[in-house]
């Protein structure tokens, strides 16, 4: 069923406050979700954007229904006019409802993260959201996604041409294996840390060969030279 063909309310009473225990997955859940945090970054703070990048960071949220306070912590968030600062906790009232928001699926979340908290997160402002499976174990595609429309609904965000393009902060998303590969603004994929440090790595071997070679061929010329050099002082 798709999530406009139900009201927002369903199943809001099901919503709970994330706690450790729920934010503790595999070492793929997490690989990805660093992953992802890295490539946002890459293209955001990194290129001198203030946003505001959180990776399960709990979100204040004042009262959707619940008659309470909600303190979900989504696996990815990302404010574009927040300041970068670390934070212990990000406070919607004050500093305003990250507009995208990411969760990486497990087999105890991906039900309610698909449902009832997919429902919650756009009730309190929520502009883009998407949920990942890595393995395809639980979406067999791999990604689930859902965004507000013009008109205000909530509809499923649609690929163009592989990419899940955010029109809140302009980066863009696409399965790559395992990993949830991000774009930037000019359409260029971002590294992972790890990545980076490979080719760093892969770079050094290149270089520490090139200057073997060098020191090799020196070497060689030296040699040849004094050959030379011996040859001529012969009677």
């Amino acid at each position: 069923m798709l999530i406009q063909d139900q009201p927002l309310t369903h199943g809001l009473w099901l919503l709970t406050d994330d706690t450790e225990e729920d934010l503790v997955g595999s070492d793929l859940h997490q690989d990805v979700i660093d992953a992802a945090y890295e490539g946002i970054w890459l293209a955001g703070p990194q290129h001198g954007r203030r946003w505001h990048v959180g990776r399960q960071l709990m979100l204040l949220i004042p009262d959707i229904g619940l008659g309470k306070d909600w303190h979900p912590s989504p696996d990815l968030m990302v404010h574009p006019d927040a300041d970068p600062a670390p934070l212990t906790a990000f406070d919607t009232r004050t500093l305003g409802m990250p507009p995208l928001l990411v969760e990486v699926a497990s087999a105890s979340t991906v039900a309610y993260d698909r449902g009832v908290k997919r429902n919650g997160y756009f009730l309190a402002g929520v502009r883009e959201y998407l949920v990942f499976d890595p393995a395809g174990e639980w979406i067999p595609e791999q990604l689930d996604a859902w965004r507000r429309d013009e008109a205000g609904a909530v509809v499923p965000w649609r690929p163009v041409e592989g990419r899940w393009r955010s029109a809140s902060v302009g980066i863009s998303f696409a399965i790559d294996s395992l990993v949830l590969r991000v774009y930037d603004a000019a359409g260029e994929p971002m590294p992972t840390f790890k990545e980076q440090a490979q080719l760093r790595a892969r770079q050094q071997r290149e270089l520490a060969e090139q200057q073997r070679e060098l020191a090799e061929g020196t070497r060689r010329i030296a040699d040849l030279e004094a050959r030379l050099r011996a040859l001529g002082e012969q009677p």
